[in-house]
This record gives C-alpha cells, structure tokens and sequence, in this order.
C-alpha cells in the first residue's frame, strides 16, 4: 500500500482499496451483528401473530438503526442538529410500532433509511457538507448507496491474507458438513425406535415457524446477501477520512430560469384569472354544471403537484441567479402558486364535505401544509439572501411529518366520517372501508349505537 499512499481514494482498484483496510474484532463482531436486521427482515413476516406482522418493519428498522450506532459509536460527533435527527429517526421507529398504520409504515421504508445514512453519515465524517443541505443529500445518496456494496469482498480478502483465520474458517465449515449429516441419521434411527420420541420431535417441529409455500433455502440465501450488505453499510460508517473526490453540482445557465418562469408565470396569469373568476366565485359557471364537488374532484392533485414543481423551479432559479428580473419572476411565481395551492385547497374542501376523509385525502392535506410552509421559507429566502432556506424547509417537511406520525390517522379519518354522516352532512358512508381502519372501533360502535 505504501507505493498508493499519494493516490486519491476514488482512484484506487478495488484490490487496493480492501487489502489495505484490517478489519478487527470490530469488523467482525458488524459482520455477526449484521445477521439479525437481515434474519428480521427475510424471517420476520413467517409469525403469523397480528401485532407482530404490524411491528415487522419498524423492527427491521429499529435493528439496523442499532447496528450503525454500534458501527459508529465512539467515533460518531453528534451536533444538535444531527441529534434532532437521530432522535426524529427514532420517534419515527417508534411511533411506526405504537401506531401501527400500514400506509405510513409503507411510506417510511424510504425515508427512515434516508435520515439514518443522513445522520450517520455526517456524524462519523464520511459526509463532508452541512446536514440537510442540497449537497448532503446528494452525498447521502451516492455515498449511501455505495457504501452498501463497496467492502461486500472485505472479509474474503480478510481471510485470503490471514492463513490462521482462513483455516479456522475452512475447519468450521468442515465440522459443520460432518455433524449436521450425523446429526439427522441419529434423530431419524431415534425416531424410528421410539414412538414417544417421534411423537414429541413431530410437535416440537410444529412449533417451528411455518414456511410452506415459502422455500428456506431461498430466504437463507437473501439473508446472507443482506447480511452483507448491512455489514458493507456500517463498514463504510468507520472509514472516516478517505480521499473522496469533491462533488460537484451541476451548474445550470442562468439565463434558463429566467426564460422558463416567464413562461410559466404567462400561464399561472390565465390560470388564476379563472380561479376567481369561477371556483372563488359565488356563481357557478358553466364549467361547473356537475356542482362545486364534481368540479373540484377533477385537479386537487394536478394542482398540488404543480405547486410543488413550482417549488422546485424556484429553488433552481434562486440557486443560479439573483438578479433583479429572477427576483421579480421569483415573487410573481410565489404568488401564484399561492393561488393555485388555495385552489386545490378549496376543492379538497368541497371534495371531503361530499364524499368525506380517506388516507389519500388526509396525505393531500398534509402535502399542501408542507407546500404552504415551503412557500413560506421561500418568501424569507427572497428577501433574507443569507437565510438557509433548504435546510429550514427540510426541517419543516420533517417536523410536519413526525406531526403526521404521532396522530392516529385512521382513528381521525373514522371519527370524522361518522360525525359528519349523523350530522347529516354526509349522505352515504362507506362502512367497509371504516373496517378496514385499524383504529374505527369506536367511530362505528357509534355508528351501530345512533
């Protein structure tokens, strides 16, 4: 290694790279520890107890959570903020298993990984830029995703270059491959002699978990792949101070912003004109022949996400440029995607006061909250050029969706639907659905009662 000592990291071959890393006691004792997270996740689902089936995935989260901070451990610098986000990744966890509900369970399997690497990352060094800044995401990213594969080889070159550890290895597969066989012909010939013992071994084995339909070998297969994954993962969590190559972002002419949010803010023009002129309006329009909830069904979403890509443009042109026309292209955009927020708003309103709350309408609420706090660090962006506004609008998102997390949403979703239906102000219910909440037993035990 002495002869690549001045060749940057990135630069190195692979043979290079691992032959001169020694793993320890510690690398070893990640690679064992690794084996529970990937056990959990490929074995966990085989219990067909109810309140496990529903704890599974926070479970899963919760062990790999653990094993990064075992990876990390002394070496690991915490800052507020990266504690804030230590802590957040752990309410969610743990709201995951308190509430149970599948939909944000689903939606977390991505972003509690996310703030894991993020947190982790920064806090052992490996991440170079600010938390929750554009570049630390990006870091998070490629590094992350990297860091899942790149030591995958580091215990074979560990044994290839240690004769000793190389032979207790080959020794243990070898006893294993004599006993395991001795050790079925024994139970078999017992079994055959003793009815008692075969009628105990045959019980024993049904309180094994039932993997019919579901091939072991496979799962033990994905389990050491896993395994060794996780354990590549939480490596690269202690290789603090390699020679990475700096990222760059890609730089965008400035002249590009300027020209797409003009066209953009021509269209928004129109746009909001028609909005105050017909769903704003006391009068319906002709476009609104179907009622206000018939029409405003027809483009909460599209508007929702059209305020978000309005977002993104403006972050974009405030990245790349300043300039006086940005500035007031940048303002008009704002205002208009106020408007069009507003929109969607008032027609998701008219929406649930017709067909009442689902967990999709519920999860569009919320992303126009998360919009409407955006545009609001926009706002302070615009006019307060040093105002870190990614990372405030990072922390807002986070904030908002730990709110989301800590609520029962299927218990409000119940609740709200049922009141408003005896009141009178829905006229169907959807009892069914209500069924299939996990927390509507006491909004339809109402229902049964009225």
């Amino acid at each position: 290694m002495n002869e690549n000592m001045n060749v940057p990291y990135d630069r190195m071959t692979l043979r290079d790279r691992l032959g001169a890393i020694h793993m320890g006691r510690e690398g070893w004792l990640l690679l064992a520890t690794s084996l529970v997270p990937a056990s959990l996740f490929w074995f966990g689902d085989v219990c067909e107890n109810a309140a496990w089936e529903a704890m599974h995935m926070p479970a899963v989260h919760l062990a790999i959570l653990l094993l990064s901070l075992l990876a990390v451990r002394k070496r690991a610098r915490f800052t507020p903020l990266t504690g804030w986000l230590l802590a957040s990744d752990a309410a969610l966890i743990l709201l995951g298993i308190i509430h149970r509900d599948t939909f944000l369970m689903e939606m977390n399997c991505l972003l509690i990984p996310m703030i894991t690497a993020l947190t982790l990352l920064t806090s052992a060094g490996v991440n170079r830029s600010e938390p929750l800044s554009a570049d630390s995401l990006l870091e998070t990213l490629t590094r992350g995703f990297r860091g899942l594969f790149e030591f995958i080889p580091l215990p074979i070159f560990q044994l290839k270059g240690n004769a000793g550890a190389l032979r207790r290895a080959a020794e243990a597969i070898l006893v294993m491959l004599i006993c395991i066989p001795v050790l079925l012909i024994v139970t078999v010939l017992l079994a055959d002699a003793d009815e008692v013992f075969l009628y105990w071994f045959v019980n024993l084995s049904e309180l094994l978990p039932d993997l019919a339909g579901n091939p072991i070998l496979p799962r033990l297969f994905l389990t050491i792949v896993t395994a060794l994954m996780l354990f590549s993962w939480s490596f690269s969590l202690t290789q603090r101070g390699r020679d990475f190559t700096p990222m760059r972002r890609p730089r965008i002419p400035a002249v590009f912003p300027a020209v797409l949010m003009t066209m953009l803010n021509v269209v928004y023009a129109l746009f909001v004109y028609i909005q105050f002129s017909s769903l704003f309006g006391e009068a319906e329009s002709a476009a609104m022949t179907g009622g206000y909830a018939q029409y405003a069904r027809s483009g909460f979403f599209q508007l929702t996400a059209v305020a978000a890509i309005n977002l993104l443009v403006v972050a974009i042109s405030m990245s790349t440029s300043r300039s006086g026309w940005i500035r007031v292209m940048v303002l008009v955009m704002l205002a208009a995607t106020g408007v069009i927020l507003a929109s969607a708003l008032w027609r998701m309103r008219l929406y649930i006061s017709v067909y009442g709350l689902t967990v999709l309408r519920v999860m569009t609420l919320w992303g126009m909250t998360a919009i409407a706090a955006l545009l609001i660090v926009a706002c302070v962006s615009l006019f307060a050029p040093k105002f870190r506004a990614f990372q405030a609008g990072m922390i807002c998102l986070l904030v908002l969706w730990l709110a989301l997390n800590a609520v029962n949403i299927d218990a409000i979703i119940a609740n709200h639907n049922v009141d408003a239906y005896l009141s009178g102000e829905l006229t169907e219910i959807d009892v069914e659905y209500l069924r299939s909440l996990s927390a509507s037993e006491e909004a339809l035990r109402r229902l049964e009662e009225a």
